[in-house]
């Protein structure tokens, strides 16, 4: 449950304290060829949008900035997004919930899985033919409804800075692709792997909650060191911790200086990628960038 708890808040897929723990998640980069001064902004799928209230010179940073730099565009349509991502949901012919389990297994499943259905009549005979980790998301997010009533999935900060970016005729700039993320969330483990923690979480959807709002209090707090050690903590999974930050923190690295020395940038993703010696602030500072937290 711990290792799927991780695997499930790292997409779906991530308030007010003293102001010197603000600066964890906000940063201006400069020197070493920098455009003038960008900016990054650590993000978590679970904040609602009023976080940003909490930091008063955001908006400046964000007037400044003539680009936004996030994980994937997410003001593509969400249509073309769901073609681009829908071949690494799919579920082999012959690895579908309908050839894995008998009709018995399959009928108890179904029934667990009704209360998150996302809307009438959509269950597992019509999700049946989906990767298990699909429907294993759309649970946790459920349950983790229950627990943070003001969260939100269609209000995330990564689609709201793109979306005020590209209202304002700005860049909106891409470091990965829908089907990179894709490829690694419902990749990476087998099927069957998969199948036993949909089982497992089907048998205690509370936990991944309580988990995800403990999460989602670091975060809201600014506390970064405190979100990396949690998740550390929850996760003892270091092939698929390594692919989900250490691999792609490496691949973006290669590809900021170049933005960060032609434009101003805002540069948003996910918290979690800002954090350790693996993480982009530390990343930046080695190459020789000046890496400031904003109080």
């Amino acid at each position: 449950m711990k290792k799927l708890f991780c695997r499930l808040i790292a997409f779906a897929v991530l308030l007010s304290v003293a102001s010197s723990a603000f600066a964890q998640i906000f940063y201006k980069v400069e020197g070493n060829g920098a455009k003038d001064a960008s900016y990054i902004f650590g993000t978590h799928h679970l904040a609602p949008l009023s976080i940003l209230n909490n930091y008063p010179s955001l908006a400046a940073a964000c007037d400044s900035a003539e680009a936004v730099v996030g994980e994937i565009d997410m003001t593509q349509g969400e249509l073309q997004m769901m073609m681009a991502m829908q071949p690494y949901m799919t579920a082999p012919a012959d690895s579908t919930l309908f050839s894995l389990l008998s009709p018995e297994e399959f009928n108890d499943l179904n029934q667990k899985f009704l209360p998150y259905s996302p809307q009438p009549g959509v269950d597992l005979n019509v999700l049946g033919g989906m990767k298990p980790m699909v429907i294993s998301s759309i649970v946790a997010m459920g349950e983790i409804a229950k627990d943070l009533p003001g969260f939100n999935p269609s209000e995330q900060l990564d689609k709201y800075f793109q979306t005020k970016f590209a209202a304002e005729g700005k860049e909106v700039v891409a470091l990965e692709t829908p089907d990179m993320q894709a490829s690694l969330l419902y990749g990476f483990f087998p099927i069957a792997k998969q199948l036993a923690d949909l089982r497992e979480l089907l048998g205690n959807p509370s936990e991944l909650a309580a988990n995800a709002t403990r999460l989602n209090e670091a975060y809201l707090k600014g506390d970064l060191e405190a979100m990396q050690a949690l998740t550390e903590q929850e996760d003892s999974d270091p092939a698929f911790m390594n692919a989900l930050s250490t691999i792609r923190n490496r691949d973006w690295l290669q590809k900021l200086p170049a933005l960060i020395n032609s434009k101003h940038c805002m540069i948003v993703v996910g918290a979690l990628h800002l954090a350790g010696d693996d993480g982009i602030v530390e990343g930046l500072r080695r190459m020789g960038y000046t890496v400031t937290p904003i109080n």
